[in-house]
């Protein structure tokens, strides 16, 4: 271990990479100094001529939050609740397509799923806050993670014990459909435990080997729409299968459009993300291909009376995916101070999606 200055307490702390000391440090947010153990979070990293990586780790004051407010906001912070669309707004959809379809079913079934499935989200946003930070992928003054870490909210340790909470929530949540359709939540809760522990794994995380994409559209899409239906409704609709499309690929974009502005960060840490792949350019262009996509499978369901012609309502969320392309197409580079926010707007495109496509289908059913 090296220091910097008489004042053990207040300079930075450099630990090689790789090393136990190292690993403990990131996992519990604690470094053991004559004795004492001091909270500290990660600074930097740093690469000297000779020997491995160092990781530069500066003392952080624990921030107690003040009252129920505050404990609230950190608590959603932590989550990503701004993310929850991704896995809200597709059980919404289905529950009103089905609605308006006449398929009968029970209120605490479709809620408690829709739980159910919102926590594993929860779980899995958490799990991939500690992971890139054990990873070294989210660094402070970067634009990836919650940030709930460099203010000194929470401890690394702190925030997997929570996403292991979510994850044991979730499966309670699913009991009572369980017992009710056993197989069913077996093989579709199955596939979405496994998509959660999969995703963000610190060894083989499907992240991580530019698979993230595609596990987040089919997740977040078909598999999410057509689990959901079967479990409340005990079938599948004529519109499952564009409204799958349509808010799977909004969810892809949602993630692309982040791993576009992380691209720097996730390379230099061996993050290997399909827009690293692809290269800046590209994979501008396929975010512009994810949101027309999109609205490509409403013209198709509704040319195909899978959904009424008020579903392309929905299609106006091509004005703010726009945007967001050409934002990116007018930076220089992900790094580029124009693209701060670009991830919430993203967010609120698929917010805006589902909640246009839930309020078409309330329309087409007042309008008949």
């Amino acid at each position: 271990m090296k220091t910097l200055s008489t004042d053990k307490n207040d300079s930075p702390v450099f630990l090689k990479q790789g090393q136990a000391e190292t690993l403990a440090a990131l996992r519990t947010g604690f470094i053991k100094q004559d004795g004492k153990l001091t909270r500290v979070r990660v600074f930097d990293t740093l690469k000297r001529s000779e020997g491995p990586e160092e990781v530069i780790f500066r003392k952080v004051e624990s921030s107690p939050a003040k009252d129920l407010v505050e404990h609230l906001k950190r608590g959603l912070t932590a989550i990503r609740a701004f993310s929850l669309t991704a896995t809200a707004v597709p059980c919404a959809v289905v529950l009103i397509d089905g609605w308006r379809r006449g398929y009968p079913f029970q209120a605490f079934t479709a809620i408690t799923v829709a739980l159910a499935v919102v926590l594993l989200q929860i779980a899995t946003n958490l799990y991939n806050d500690y992971s890139d930070y054990v990873k070294l992928i989210d660094l402070p003054g970067t634009s990836g993670g919650s940030g709930v870490f460099e203010k000194g909210w929470y401890r690394p340790n702190q925030i997997l014990n929570s996403a292991r909470f979510a994850f044991v929530a979730a499966v309670v949540f699913g009991i009572p459909t369980l017992i009710s359709h056993p197989l069913e939540v077996i093989i579709i809760g199955g596939v979405g435990l496994a998509g959660t522990l999969l995703y963000s794994h610190e060894t083989f995380g499907l992240k991580y080997h530019a698979l993230g994409d595609l596990a987040v559209f089919i997740l977040c899409g078909p598999a999410l729409v057509a689990g959901y239906s079967y479990t409340v409704f005990g079938m599948f609709s004529p519109g499952l299968f564009p409204i799958g499309i349509f808010v799977g690929l909004l969810a892809c974009g949602l993630l692309h459009a982040n791993n576009l502005q992380d691209m720097h960060l996730d390379r230099k840490q061996g993050a290997l993300t399909l827009a690293n792949t692809l290269g800046y350019r590209k994979s501008i262009h396929l975010l512009g291909g994810i949101y027309l996509g999109a609205a490509l499978a409403l013209f198709y369901a509704v040319f195909t009376d899978r959904l009424p012609v008020a579903a392309l309502l929905a299609a106006l969320i091509l004005i703010p995916a726009t945007q967001i392309t050409f934002r990116f197409k007018a930076a220089l580079g992900p790094d580029c101070p124009s693209l701060m926010g670009v991830k919430v707007a993203a967010a609120k495109v698929h917010l805006i999606g589902g909640v246009l496509l839930g309020f078409s289908l309330f329309v087409a059913v007042w309008f008949g």
